[in-house]
């Protein structure tokens, strides 16, 4: 996942030129569509232990929306978030 979201430009890090290097030698040995099934499961796999915790806090979050305790959350597109560099450049 490290690979997958560093030189995908999802998170920022300055080891970004070692993902790089292993992003390649992921794809040239195992091939993009591969890699890209593997990128799926590991996030199915994180999804599925994230919904389990929903289930457990979303009674107290919900009450404490309510209460006023915490503020309601505002949220972002996850197409504007994880928009490519290149659609930006494209489209704007």
């Amino acid at each position: 996942m490290d690979t997958f979201l560093y030189e995908g430009g999802i998170v920022h890090s300055k080891k970004v030129r070692k993902a790089e290097n292993r992003l390649r030698h992921l794809i040239a040995t195992h091939g993009k569509p591969q890699f890209m099934m593997s990128v799926h499961a590991s996030l199915r796999r994180v999804a599925g232990f994230a919904i389990q915790v929903f289930w457990v806090i979303r009674q107290d979050f919900r009450a404490w929306l309510q209460s006023g305790i915490v503020p309601e959350p505002s949220r972002v597109a996850m197409q504007d978030l994880l928009v490519s560099r290149m659609e930006e450049t494209r489209d704007g």
